[in-house]
């Protein structure tokens, strides 16, 4: 049952912000089939619905919080539509998850940012701009919103607290983040533009800044303004944190290291592992092992608890994971193409819940996942591949960037391929942060055609390795198109390359910045896009002209053992076939701007009709 706050439907865009119950709890059901825990196992259907992407714990281990979490384009916090708050305790107690779950679902974006002091209410950012408190029924467990005001969108957008805020109202809430803010910005210089504040219950632990002239990124103390080694264009999302025993700077925990500390390098894939009760940096995770602190409190007991949930549930991998103090802890667990694995543990007591996969398709489900090194050592370069027998060959992927990775395989063109029953290289290439010490400034240190050639040198050299049986797909958007063009090029098999609204011109941002059609830049600003493009490609109007001309270079290459589509947007204003020098054997013309090609419904059909259709005859050899 949806309970909104109006019942006036015409009034519903207004007050977007509604409350989720089902009233209908399925019988409880004993566990015995389930050795995994010794609770109580009700229906998965809300659970499963509401799980979210992303889960997190109440500082005492009390509450579950599920969420979504889609990177923003002008901070390093992430936002969702809708959130998910389970009572454990509740859940225990009844046996019924359903009743025992309140959720929270916005009109643009709703995240739950901090709880108050006594744990008894749960405070909400509510379309950037709004602060809400939800507040629990001590009987039911049940959540409503309790009050609701305006404060700073700043302070919405960018605030993240771990622990309990000193508050019992969304008034002394407010104040308490506004003088975070002040604490922290007044280190700021000329131009720093705020990013993500973080707190905890003892005040601010520090602030992101990134500065519109040289997009650099700093970090704010209280008594402090310290440089990084990074662009903030370059982090799509970070966390500062403390780690264990640690006094001095906050460090960025995406990253792995202090800010006045030389780039490092993660495990690829790897999350930073944050302490829910004091936002401490107990590790690292990545899809098959957890990397805690062994000085952690319960991290032994973590880890055989992580290491048992992967052991029963064969080919899923770790898809995220939130703990308090190590015992209590959330873990969500996922399986290609298969659904996924919720373990929820309080108090020694553990709580599991298998959910399906909504697949209709009849194509092969059971993918396995592979983190994959493509690279040298003084050259990372990462992947992601699903595998799976009985499918039809592999699609080798570049996703259009050159902000953010590629984590999770869940884009909608991923997912075409893979219920279309094709196997799936996704490769983090030059410019994204996060798969090894130095990628994300290669397309700027090292030139974006050159780069993105050894780039594709490292990937075909992979490839042939590999040695992939059935057709092979070489397939690239937006500025993933030249990378999969100078792969394809790499290639000397037989194959087909499928480039959707490549990147074929090097426009200046007058020409579309803002215009309808055109890519969503993270700030709709010329001189901002000018210095975000030199900040991430290397491109300026000094050496716009010299890098069109290697661009040019790239498309002009041809061969004999590949066929090639492209698909264009009739009102993208940043790719059209007239723009470079490709000449595709298929061309589909869509309705629509660049931002969404992939989600037209014409263009999949297109695609795997081409894919088809008889290859080309490899000419002979004299």
């Amino acid at each position: 049952m949806k309970i909104n706050i109006v019942q006036d439907k015409k009034l519903a865009i207004a007050v977007s912000l509604v409350l989720l119950t089902n009233a209908c709890a399925d019988q409880k059901q004993q566990a015995q089939a389930w050795p995994y825990f010794d609770a109580y196992r009700a229906s998965s259907k809300k659970l499963c619905e509401f799980g979210g992407e992303g889960v997190n714990l109440s500082p005492s281990g009390k509450h579950a919080v599920f969420y979504q979490d889609i990177a923003s384009k002008t901070t390093v916090v992430g936002v969702g539509r809708r959130l998910s708050i389970l009572n454990l305790d509740c859940a225990f107690k009844t046996g019924a998850e359903e009743t025992c779950m309140t959720g929270a679902e916005a009109y643009k974006s709703v995240r739950a940012l901090a709880w108050d002091k006594n744990e008894r209410g749960l405070y909400l950012v509510e379309n950037g701009q709004m602060l809400s408190r939800m507040v629990f029924d001590a009987q039911t467990g049940q959540g409503r919103i309790g009050q609701r005001i305006p404060i700073d969108k700043q302070v919405a957008t960018t605030s993240v607290v771990w622990g309990a805020i000193p508050s019992d109202t969304a008034e002394t809430a407010a104040a308490y983040l506004a003088a975070g803010k002040a604490a922290t910005m007044h280190t700021a210089v000329p131009g720093d533009m705020l990013m993500g504040l973080f707190m905890d219950s003892h005040g601010p632990i520090g602030a992101l800044v990134e500065n519109f002239h040289g997009l650099d990124l700093a970090v704010l103390t209280s008594n402090a303004r310290t440089p990084t080694a990074f662009k903030g264009v370059e982090l799509p999302q970070g966390k500062l944190t403390r780690p264990l025993g640690s006094a001095g700077l906050p460090w960025l925990s995406d990253v792995g290291i202090a800010p006045d500390m030389p780039a490092g390098a993660l495990p690829p894939f790897a999350k930073p592992l944050i302490a829910s009760n004091n936002g401490r940096l107990l590790g690292y995770f990545d899809k098959a092992r957890l990397y805690i602190n062994s000085t952690a409190k319960g991290a032994k007991s973590l880890e055989a608890a992580v290491a048992e949930a992967l052991g029963k549930h064969p080919g899923f991998y770790i898809h995220d994971l939130a703990t308090s103090d190590g015992s209590d802890y959330g873990l969500i667990l996922k399986k290609v193409n298969a659904g996924k694995v919720i373990v929820l543990s309080r108090s020694g007591r553990r709580f599991l819940q298998s959910c399906p996969a909504n697949n209709t398709a009849g194509e092969p489900t059971d993918f396995s996942l592979a983190q994959l090194s493509l690279g040298a050592d003084d050259w990372p370069l990462h992947g992601l591949m699903a595998k799976a027998s009985g499918t039809k060959g592999l699609v080798v992927f570049f996703r259009g960037g050159p902000r953010g990775t590629i984590a999770n395989l869940d884009s909608n063109s991923i997912r075409e391929y893979m219920d279309a029953g094709w196997n799936v290289l996704a490769v983090n290439y030059s410019g994204n942060l996060g798969t090894g010490s130095g990628v994300s400034s290669r397309l700027r240190t090292q030139g974006m055609v050159e780069a993105m050639r050894k780039d594709a040198e490292y990937t075909a050299s992979f490839i042939r390795k590999l040695n992939p049986a059935g057709q092979l797909v070489i397939h690239g958007e937006s500025l993933g198109g030249p990378l999969a063009k100078l792969t394809s090029d790499a290639l000397e098999v037989p194959h087909r390359l499928v480039l959707i609204a490549p990147l074929l011109r090097l426009q200046p941002p007058e020409h579309w910045v803002g215009k309808s059609g055109t890519p969503f830049s993270p700030r709709p600003n010329l001189t901002y896009q000018k210095n975000f493009e030199a900040a991430m490609l290397g491109v300026s109007d000094q050496n716009r002209a010299a890098s069109q001309l290697a661009l040019d270079g790239l498309y002009k290459v041809k061969s004999d053992s590949r066929l090639s589509f492209a698909a264009y947007a009739r009102e993208d204003l940043v790719s059209q076939p007239a723009h470079g020098q490709f000449v595709a054997d298929q061309v589909l013309m869509l309705r629509g701007g660049h931002d969404f090609v992939t989600a037209h419904p014409e263009l999949w059909s297109a695609v795997f009709a081409w894919l088809g259709s008889p290859p080309r005859p490899v000419p002979a050899v004299p």
